[in-house]
């Protein structure tokens, strides 16, 4: 009957883990050692191959280069003292052979080569030469214990090759050093096992008294503990665990209901983390949708792209561009001060006030327009750059107005690059802001690029800017290399990302370049 009782079944019960526990630990452990042993084997055999390996190879690509000159010179007396002399660098090595670029047998270590064929075959070894690979390897067909390494003689700063060199590595005292070393880690995995066997057996005795002793004396209050902890588990997060007592039980009560007060306010949290991931996730998918498209913009006369990257989830740089009639293109780039969600929102109205622009074919009226939008938008609390560009590529006029904006610079082929110079404020700073506008002139070729100050200040971690400097010279190398917009922009980008390495982006980076072609 004494049995029955909780305590007793629960001590037993405790014990049998406690043997399943330790069984189970002795035959992780066994398979562990033996698992070390085998890898500890194979390290040692790969370690050795690899050297020797290494040893050919040097030989091999030694021997090849030694042989070039002797080749186109005929030379093969000194060819065959050759392979002589790099048979006896290692007591494995059992051949050494070179053969001219029509395959005959001109020197061979083995002196005699009676009854040895004096053409090399077309196997294996030459169709990977062949195929460009370098200093290939095969067993030798009928000796496994013997690998035959090849690689081409080639003439001096070309790739045709002289012919062919091949050499012949006997692998029986390798397998030998292996064996041994195999054999040595599978007794120390045996005498491990032993000790790992006896500590087991020793904690099972130890572990299985201390279960019946504590069995009884623990089993009521866990129990209870266990029943109450699954039904928080279960999602009853209001209920709690009496906590008696002063020992580790009682201190194990207070512990789950700290995790259950937790858990109540980290569910709540996640919700609404989850529900804000979501909200963000659609707020950049709109912003996405309101800026032109990463590819390539064909205008009339004109090629153009460009790029938004944003420091998170959603960004304060916008670009744009539309026709302005007659043949003439507008090309807008910003920054709302700030970034995320609110420099986001004023940029949504931005854009969308983009495309309300009455008259497009004047820089300083658009931004003027665009001034009343985040006015509106921002009720005053917000202030952007802004940069406007009117192009016409028949008439070679470029018209541009500046809000606060770091100025785009224009490149001219085979001239020093003109940065289009203004200054006029911020959008946003007042209700009537007064804009001039400035013009330059553009022929077929030219490249216009615009960028945020995202990219001039971008830091590296050490807090180095990528700088405008740095900036230019990359644009300018790139352009006089000929590359279309496309592949500047992307070479630039990857320059800053270079630079920028491992370090946070601190602010949302934009680049646009566009080519007038006439």
């Amino acid at each position: 009957m004494a049995f029955r009782s909780i305590s007793a079944r629960l001590s037993l019960t405790t014990a049998a883990v406690v043997a399943v526990v330790v069984a189970t630990f002795l035959g992780i452990e066994v398979s562990a050692l033996s698992s070390w042993s085998s890898s500890e084997a194979e390290a040692r055999t790969q370690g050795t191959r690899a050297a020797k390996d290494a040893v050919a190879n040097a030989l091999v690509r030694s021997t090849a280069m030694a042989a070039q000159s002797a080749l186109i010179d005929h030379n093969y007396t000194y060819l065959q003292a050759l392979a002589e002399t790099a048979a006896a660098v290692d007591p494995d090595v059992r051949f050494v052979l070179l053969a001219d670029d029509t395959g005959q047998v001109v020197a061979d270590s083995r002196g005699d080569r009676a009854g040895r064929p004096p053409q090399l075959p077309d196997d294996e070894l030459s169709a990977r030469l062949r195929s460009g690979a370098s200093c290939p390897r095969v067993p030798d067909p009928q000796d496994p214990s013997l690998v035959v390494y090849a690689e081409s003689v080639r003439h001096p700063g070309e790739r045709r090759a002289l012919g062919q060199l091949r050499v012949g590595l006997s692998m029986r005292t390798l397998q030998a050093q292996l064996l041994q070393a195999r054999e040595a880690s599978s007794l120390r995995a045996r005498r491990a096992v032993k000790l790992t066997g006896g500590a087991a057996i020793g904690l099972l005795l130890f572990g299985a008294g201390l279960a019946i002793l504590q069995g009884m004396r623990v089993a009521r209050p866990i129990v209870e503990l266990g029943a109450l902890a699954r039904r928080i588990a279960d999602g009853e997060l209001s209920l709690r665990v009496p906590a008696r007592g002063r020992d580790e039980l009682a201190r194990l009560a207070v512990d789950f209901n700290h995790l259950a007060d937790r858990i109540s306010v980290l569910l709540q949290e996640g919700a609404q983390r989850a529900a804000l991931d979501k909200e963000l996730e659609l707020a950049r998918a709109v912003q996405e949708s309101l800026l032109p498209s990463a590819a390539l913009i064909e205008q009339a006369g004109m090629r153009l792209c460009g790029r938004v990257e944003a420091a998170s989830e959603c960004g304060g740089d916008f670009w744009s561009h539309r026709d302005a009639g007659k043949g003439r293109v507008l090309v807008l780039i910003g920054d709302v001060v700030g970034h995320g969600v609110p420099a986001a929102l004023i940029t949504a109205a931005v854009v969308a006030a983009c495309e309300l622009i009455p008259d497009a074919s004047s820089p300083d009226r658009v931004l003027a327009h665009l001034n009343r939008a985040v006015l509106h938008a921002g009720h005053g609390r917000f202030t952007s750059s802004a940069f406007a560009a009117v192009i016409d590529p028949a008439a070679g006029t470029l018209h541009f107005s500046n809000a606060g904006h770091p100025m785009p610079l224009l490149f001219h082929p085979g001239s020093a690059t003109e940065p289009l110079a203004d200054l006029g404020p911020l959008l946003g700073e007042g209700p009537s802001p007064e804009f001039t506008v400035q013009s330059t002139r553009v022929a077929a070729g030219d490249v216009i690029v615009w960028y945020s100050d995202g990219m001039s200040e971008a830091t590296d971690p050490s807090g180095e800017e990528f700088g405008e400097r740095r900036l230019r010279l990359g644009l300018q190398r790139r352009i006089q290399a000929g590359l279309g917009p496309i592949d500047v922009r992307d070479a630039v980008l990857a320059d800053l990302h270079a630079h920028r390495a491992s370090g946070r982006i601190q602010d949302d980076a934009t680049i646009v370049v566009a080519q007038i072609v006439g």
